[in-house]
């Protein structure tokens, strides 16, 4: 203890808050965490940065190996087991999540699968090759996230708060793993050249699918994932008052459902 979980949405920030966290937690053991793994974990035991989802044996032999007062930070888009949600609402796992509108995440797959392949990458964003193909992941990524959400003890950081007051999520996040004495550090590492120090930065603005995806598109996207985003604007709402952005996030989603509104109509 303290094993990390770093959980979100797939697109909604998730590895800026993740290399955020390891950088805070890398600072307090004094060593990149991959060499922290190979010279205090027992021999079997995982030091991969990144699962699919996180089993419950494998979070039982992180516990079990982690020395005591040092962290280790593994980042996830899976479902929440009953064993990690009793640890985390415990207090003996910390966690933290993220959320986006699924729109955006949509058009920010596609995104993905097109610098990825022109990486020579094989990713399951590289196989998207219409906005349908990415409903499967982004119900999937929505339906995880509210376990998480709905578990004592997680912080949710919603994008729209990433957008626009990087600082503040990164206070808050650190404050929530109790690694705010290395804040400055962090903050001052992604201030500037994003693209450069941030993995997998594309655009860091939200609502930009109103910008970046056909009028019909938008549409059809809104209709498909009506109960998605539903859902998200409600933890939005939640977890933006939380993070003292309650009246911000009024003011994007009034501006976002009066363009929203504006663009269907233009298209009927």
């Amino acid at each position: 203890m303290p094993l990390v979980l770093s959980h979100g949405q797939g697109k909604s920030g998730s590895s800026f808050l993740f290399q955020a966290a390891l950088l805070a937690a890398e600072t307090a053991n004094g060593m990149r965490q991959k060499l922290f793994g190979e010279r205090h974990f027992p021999p079997g035991v995982s030091v991969e940065h990144y699962v699919d989802t996180v089993t419950d044996e494998y979070a039982e032999r992180l516990l079990n190996a982690i020395p005591q007062g040092a962290y280790y930070v593994v980042k996830n888009h899976g479902g929440l087991s009953d064993f990690v949600k009793e640890k985390v609402e415990a207090g003996q796992i910390l966690a933290f999540t993220s959320i986006r509108d699924p729109r955006d995440m949509a058009i920010s797959m596609m995104d993905a699968g097109i610098s990825d392949h022109a990486k020579g990458r094989d990713n399951v964003f590289t196989r998207l090759t219409q906005l349908s193909d990415t409903l499967p992941h982004l119900r999937g990524g929505v339906s995880s996230t509210l376990q998480w959400a709905s578990c004592k003890n997680v912080l949710v950081t919603p994008y729209y708060l990433t957008a626009t007051d990087q600082n503040v999520s990164l206070e808050h996040l650190l404050n929530h793993l109790g690694l705010s004495i290395h804040a400055e550090k962090v903050m001052q590492r992604f201030a500037e050249n994003k693209a450069e120090r941030i993995w997998y930065f594309h655009k860091g603005h939200a609502d930009r699918f109103l910008d970046d995806i056909a009028p019909d598109e938008i549409a059809w996207l809104t209709e498909e994932l009506r109960q998605e985003i539903k859902q998200i604007d409600a933890l939005n709402a939640q977890w933006m008052a939380f993070h003292g952005h309650g009246a911000l996030y009024e003011t994007l989603k009034r501006s976002r459902d009066d363009r929203l509104a504006r663009i269907i109509a233009q298209g009927d």
